[in-house]
């Protein structure tokens, strides 16, 4: 399970489910580009992790998953194995497909949360503890099998320059912002 070049490894993650789950793997995408800024860093994710993440600057390359996850999986396989990653950090996935793919991929290092992952923990390499600590902490945890400190938990949105064109217009005005 050696890493071939430790200095820019190849490092997938997996965060297939909602809004708030990808939202909260990117202080964890931030620390592994702050630690390797020359690693390929490519994150599998959901249609609606997509539109989060598409404009963030830590990530190299996207694979979206469709759900149902089956047909997708297959289809997605050869793009990514054609990416040869090392090393894979299994954030959340909510389709079964997902881990066995991971698996087939023959990763070196799939990293996880034991008790997370349907059943499957089997397919892990390496396996973190399921403490009661919040998502985005877990998430920083699973780091720390290949080195990398935290860099703080605070959740990165990154707006396109159009976006940032819009808002600026909007902020000319008064205005009420609701958060849920």
């Amino acid at each position: 399970n050696k890493i071939q070049n430790a200095e820019s490894p190849r490092i997938l993650i997996v965060s297939t489910t909602a809004l708030g789950d990808t939202l909260w793997a990117t202080p964890a995408i931030r620390a592994i580009k702050k630690k390797h800024p020359n690693a390929s860093l490519a994150v599998l994710t959901s249609p609606v992790g997509k539109e989060l993440l598409k404009t963030n600057p830590y990530i190299d390359e996207l694979f979206v998953i469709e759900d149902p996850a089956l047909i997708p999986c297959i289809k997605i396989f050869p793009k990514l194995l054609k990416n040869r990653f090392e090393i894979a950090f299994i954030f959340h996935f909510s389709q079964r497909p997902i881990l066995p793919l991971i698996h087939l991929l023959k990763i070196g290092k799939i990293i996880g949360t034991v008790g997370m992952n349907k059943g499957m923990d089997h397919y892990l390499t390496d396996q973190a503890p399921n403490t009661f600590v919040h998502s985005i902490e877990r998430r920083l945890n699973l780091l720390h099998t290949i080195g990398i400190e935290q860099d703080g938990p605070q959740m990165d949105f990154f707006l396109s320059e159009k976006e940032n064109t819009e808002i600026t217009k909007l902020l000319d005005h008064p205005f009420i912002i609701g958060l849920h």
